[in-house]
């Protein structure tokens, strides 16, 4: 994850916006599983660098929008 830069004191982006969910849930259906996004975010956390912040985007103007 370079964006975030090397150290706090070198740090790159303070954010980054993460739009792997909101395209996600965009595909089809049938590739669609809990397993599959669970293995995703757990990988995303764990090479978060250390202090690093995460944000989690559900839909946007290029994707379906969420809803429950």
């Amino acid at each position: 994850m370079p964006y975030y830069g090397l150290n706090r004191w070198s740090r790159g982006h303070e954010m980054v916006i993460n739009f792997f969910i909101a395209y996600f849930l965009g595909e089809k259906p049938e590739d669609q599983t809990g397993d599959g996004l669970a293995k995703f975010t757990e990988s995303w956390l764990s090479n978060l660098p250390s202090g690093a912040w995460s944000t989690w985007i559900l839909s946007s103007h290029d994707s379906k929008r969420f809803k429950q």
